[in-house]
């Protein structure tokens, strides 16, 4: 796992003369005026991860001081991972730097606490004039809750004020409302679970159909190597272009992963399509961060059949009018709560507030972690759909609760399956 971070030196003085006094006899001592936050972003060679298991938590903290609107310092106070650098060379340094360029006012990185980039001189002394530590549990991944939604969305409206904060940083408007009359703006955002080639192929297919002429169709891959085919991408990696092309979309269409994060920062009453995961218990992975953001609606790929591929035309076609007839109707107010779950989704947040109603409650709310209560299935790296199908069961969950859950589900939404009257999870409505 590469080089760990070295610690910071603790030292605990008598009286603010004495501290005053080891400031003094130090030879180095750099201050940085206004607000630093500090933050362990997890995974921080990606963007994605860097963002809403990093800075998003954090930035919170801001919200409930009511300091969101302020310019930050960025201080990364966690380590780069060795294996990650040296296949990803500059991957770290290229978000750090982004991380600075959201917060305002730069960044610093733990080794220039501590002189870890060089062991053998003394590091300067930094003296932040303010300085706000704490996250909280509201990370996107390892924070996930019975609720399954991102947190502080919709509790402390954090989502919005992130948007607000990253597009003022950045130096662009706020986005405007999502179009209500055609033509609508729509991304296809490459992900590569889909295969080489297979995303730009539906992109070409739906800019030729005839029937969708009232959709403006591009194709975007948020960090391109080399020009794509005839149907090359929107931009070329710049974090600000990615801003602007999101703020201009109407409809959002990408895979899961972190490939789909960006859409916290869509325009109010935007739509976003997950595509789904290609695996044989078909899910939608971090759906949470859809049903966390109150200000846009969330359309999920149709149920697959084992046989056919894993994107069509037609269904696509069918999403593109679905996202239409939301778009015409503008949002007024927020998203009902579950509105923006999948089927997976909703059966597991069933799954959890029936099994676990007693834990939740002790814990001190809905929103609380699932590993802070200390229940199955504790995510982690996982997500609902390897549980919720039943073909992957922990020993601690209940699979006949799983089960009656899924029947239910199928018996109140009977065309949503394969095939008529089956329900999604094939049951019929009967356990």
């Amino acid at each position: 796992t590469g080089n760990p971070p070295p610690p910071l030196r603790w030292e605990e003085h008598n009286s603010l003369q004495e501290l005053a006094e080891a400031i003094r006899l130090k030879e180095e001592v750099k201050t940085h005026h206004g607000i630093s936050l500090a933050i362990h972003a997890v995974w921080h060679f990606n963007i994605g991860h860097a963002m809403f298991d990093g800075l998003y938590p954090n930035f919170l903290s801001l919200v409930q001081f009511a300091r969101q609107d302020e310019p930050f310092r960025t201080i990364v106070i966690n380590g780069r991972e060795g294996p990650v650098e040296n296949t990803l060379p500059g991957s770290y340094a290229h978000v750090e730097e982004t991380l600075g360029v959201i917060g305002g006012l730069g960044h610093l990185l733990l080794r220039g606490f501590n002189g870890s980039a060089d062991r053998k001189a003394e590091a300067p002394l930094h003296r932040l004039e303010e300085a706000i530590i704490g996250r909280g549990l509201n990370g996107q991944k390892l924070d996930v809750n019975a609720n399954m939604s991102l947190g502080g969305c919709r509790l402390l409206d954090g989502c919005r004020a992130f948007r607000r904060h990253v597009f003022s940083s950045v130096g662009l408007p706020q986005p405007r409302p999502a179009r209500s009359k055609p033509p609508f703006r729509v991304i296809v955002v490459q992900n590569k679970r889909y295969g080489k080639g297979m995303l730009e192929k539906v992109t070409e297919e739906l800019q030729k159909d005839p029937g969708l002429s009232d959709f403006h169709v591009d194709f975007v891959n948020w960090s391109p190597n080399r020009p794509v085919g005839a149907n090359p991408s929107l931009q070329t990696g710049n974090f600000t272009r990615h801003m602007e092309i999101i703020a201009n979309t109407d409809i959002h269409i990408s895979g899961p992963g972190t490939g789909q994060m960006y859409q916290t920062f869509l325009p109010d009453g935007a739509v976003h399509v997950n595509l789904g995961d290609v695996s044989s218990g078909q899910g939608y992975m971090e759906e949470y961060m859809a049903e966390g953001s109150p200000y846009f609606r969330a359309l999920y790929y149709k149920r697959r059949r084992p046989s056919e591929p894993f994107l069509d035309r037609i269904s696509l076609h069918a999403l593109l009018n679905e996202a239409r007839g939301l778009l015409e109707h503008p949002l007024e107010g927020t998203t009902p709560i579950s509105s923006n779950l999948s089927p997976v989704g909703k059966v597991f947040k069933a799954y959890c507030h029936l099994r676990h109603r007693e834990q939740i409650a002790q814990a001190g709310g809905q929103l609380v972690p699932l590993r802070e209560i200390g229940i199955p299935p504790y995510l982690g790296n996982h997500f609902p759909e390897e549980y919720v199908y039943g073909q992957s069961m922990q020993p601690q969950l209940t699979a006949c609760l799983l089960k009656l859950l899924r029947a239910s589900f199928d018996k109140r939404h009977p065309n949503l399956g394969i095939k008529k009257g089956l329900g999604w999870f094939g049951t019929s409505g009967e356990h």
